[in-house]
């Protein structure tokens, strides 16, 4: 089944690299990733039931969600309804970016879980109807294995049919950044593809991920200068929620943005996911500059209207809508 992307050239995946792990593996575990003895195709998430299979990065797994192979898990947005749900196995590396992406005929739901099989936490969430598709971006804190969920949004339906669920590798321009900073960047061919359904347009769009961190109730001032095309942006959090589904979460989004700045205020200490592209997909390369202000005493989040363009305080999705 194919992979149905807006205008989007294929990911590349790179091709293996010649080691000594190859030599070696007879005498020691053996790995390209940062810690030795951490293998992201073998990890294993905290799911242990209704698991299907193990998702790679830079592959795309399909599966056909049916009452005969799912669990029934209760779901982020109404903890009081269930719905149909498989797992899979997602190796990350410390640092690294990644975004997983869920494409689905039906309604659909992914949800990344963290944790171990005892204690499972959920880290993030997303959901869409077709043909856009639910996204959550990430950049783990530490070698590890997560469970990545493939679900029903519709509680009320026992199968849901065919999906495709895919993940690529995300520049992450900087280290998580602790103090102000000015970068100047490129989003175009080479980057991870955001694809249909986060900005205006429904297209999709090369992007880059950033994680800053925030004290509580402190704000930042986030500029942006386009060199070509006009700018797009998500920030959110704590953790992996740049579109601010979980509960607590603090979230700001716009668009159209060509030279603006504005001001972003956490609700809870921790380190945000910040998300940059442009408004429309373009197979061309966009410079662009971010500037990130240093804390200072909370204030208000920024409100519809502000000089970043078009903003909104909350992700709408076309589920929630109904």
């Amino acid at each position: 089944m194919p992979y149905p992307l807006s205008k989007e050239s294929p990911v590349k995946v790179p091709s293996a690299r010649l080691s000594l792990c190859a030599l070696a593996a007879a005498l020691a575990a053996c790995s390209s990733d940062n810690n030795n003895s951490f293998n992201p195709r073998t990890a294993k998430g905290p799911d242990t039931q209704c698991v299907v299979g193990d998702l790679a990065n830079g592959t795309t797994v399909t599966g056909d969600l049916s009452a005969a192979t799912a669990c029934s898990y209760p779901t982020e947005y109404d903890s009081t309804i269930t719905g149909l749900a498989v797992s899979y196995n997602f190796g990350a590396a410390a640092g690294k970016g990644y975004l997983i992406s869920l494409l689905s005929a039906l309604n659909n739901q992914t949800t990344l879980i963290g944790g171990t099989s005892t204690a499972k936490t959920v880290l993030a969430y997303a959901d869409y109807q077709a043909p856009l598709q639910a996204t959550m971006i990430l950049v783990p804190p530490a070698n590890t294995g997560y469970s990545v969920r493939v679900g029903a949004y519709d509680s009320t339906r026992a199968d849901t049919g065919a999906y495709s669920l895919r993940a690529q590798t995300c520049k992450v321009p900087l280290g998580t950044i602790t103090d102000s900073v000015t970068h100047q960047d490129v989003l175009g061919p080479g980057d991870c593809v955001d694809p249909l359904g986060d900005w205006e347009g429904e297209d999709s769009s090369y992007i880059h991920v950033y994680q800053i961190q925030f004290d509580s109730n402190s704000a930042r001032t986030l500029a942006f200068v386009a060199g070509d095309s006009s700018l797009a942006f998500n920030i959110g959090g704590p953790g992996f929620d740049p579109y601010g589904y979980l509960d607590n979460s603090t979230q700001v989004r716009a668009n159209d943005i060509t030279s603006a700045s504005g001001t972003f205020t956490s609700k809870r200490p921790g380190i945000y996911t910040l998300i940059v592209g442009t408004t429309y997909y373009s197979p061309t390369s966009h410079s662009y500059t971010l500037t990130i202000g240093g804390q200072t005493p909370g204030a208000s989040r920024v409100p519809t209207g502000t000089p970043f363009g078009s903003t909104s305080s909350a992700r709408m999705h076309k589920l929630r809508q109904r």
